[in-house]
């Protein structure tokens, strides 16, 4: 005979009974309330395993999600307008200096803008931010610098030259005088014949001393740095201009692209 056991829903106390009488209602042997006989079948493991696997993977996908929002970068901010203006500015000013060009008797010839428009392109650059992209606004300053620079030595060593060549024609004027009144007393007509002969020769010798000076700066090592400097230099500044405005028109686009 086969035997069933069951718990009382009441006290737990444990009751065995005959299969064939389940159904009945008895009272409990330990603690007399009535309780119907029921035969519980175990729930089959075939049919918990699907329900373990919906639930394992639910927590997995959850899991999953929460680990990918918490570890997600946050969109970068765009990056922020270049703005060139003051930096256009000064190189069209710094240009517009070195257009006045370089003169055998004064280098530079405005030296004293180009100097100023070129401390002030440098001053400008330092504070730029950010800073342009493009290495040919370096490589302008670092080239006006160098003409500048050149152009200071050529200015010296003229300066130079002209004190001797001056110093030269005024002793040679001083010969001349000398050479033409060593006659002694003479007539006025006689005297302003001499003063006219003696303007003539200091005039001739004033020319030949300066076309000599002319030969020394032309031959000169300073003369040719500062040439080669104000050459290698010249057009640059309106392109480093041309490629901030460039650069300043594909950023632009590109924040347009990045906020739409």
């Amino acid at each position: 005979m086969n035997y069933h056991k069951i718990n009382c829903p009441s006290c737990s106390g444990r009751i065995e009974f005959p299969v064939h009488a389940a159904g009945e209602l008895i009272d409990c042997p330990h603690c007399q309330k009535p309780v119907r006989l029921e035969i519980v079948r175990p729930q089959s493991k075939h049919k918990i395993w699907p329900i373990c696997l919906v639930i394992l993977a639910t927590i997995f996908i959850s899991s999953l999600t929460t680990l990918i929002i918490v570890h997600r970068k946050p969109p970068l901010p765009p990056p922020p307008p270049k703005d060139f203006t003051q930096l256009k500015r000064d190189l069209i000013e710094l240009n517009q200096a070195l257009q006045s060009g370089i003169d055998i008797k004064t280098g530079l010839i405005e030296q004293e803008k180009f100097q100023e428009c070129l401390n002030r392109l440098d001053v400008d650059y330092q504070l730029q931010d950010p800073k342009p992209e493009s290495p040919l606004l370096a490589q302008v300053i670092s080239l006006s610098k160098r003409a500048d620079e050149s152009a200071s030595q050529y200015h010296e060593a003229e300066e130079s030259w002209s004190h001797q060549a001056a110093t030269q024609m005024d002793v040679i004027g001083n010969a001349s005088d000398s050479l033409v009144y060593q006659g002694g007393a003479v007539s006025p007509v006689d005297e302003l014949n001499m003063r006219t002969e003696a303007a003539k020769l200091r005039v001739d010798e004033a020319t030949q001393i300066v076309a000599e000076l002319q030969k020394i700066c032309t031959n000169s090592i300073e003369w040719k740095q500062l040439v080669d400097a104000n050459q290698n230099l010249s057009g640059k500044p309106l392109q480093a201009c041309e490629e901030l405005a460039r650069e300043e028109k594909n950023q632009n686009s590109v924040n347009i692209i990045h906020s739409n």
